[in-house]
């Protein structure tokens, strides 16, 4: 399932859980971009972050602002 995220335009991610390896990987969709699928180096335990959690932790933040800029 894709999550609108307030990053850039028309730009969404997908949490794929591995139940095995406990771990959540973010996928980024950016139709619009040059890149328009990627994935974050950094994942999450599974178990300790739901979806709300990753999309509000300050570690994906960083990296979607790195990506997607604010205008000024």
């Amino acid at each position: 399932m894709k999550i609108p995220v307030p990053f850039g335009f028309k730009v969404s991610v997908e949490i794929s859980r591995d139940i095995e390896t406990d771990t959540a990987t973010v996928i980024v969709h950016a139709p619009i971009y040059k890149t328009k699928r990627w994935e974050m180096s950094q994942s999450y335990k599974s178990s300790q972050f739901s979806d709300y959690k990753i999309i509000n932790d300050c570690d994906f933040i960083r990296v979607m602002r790195k990506h997607f800029p604010e205008d000024s």
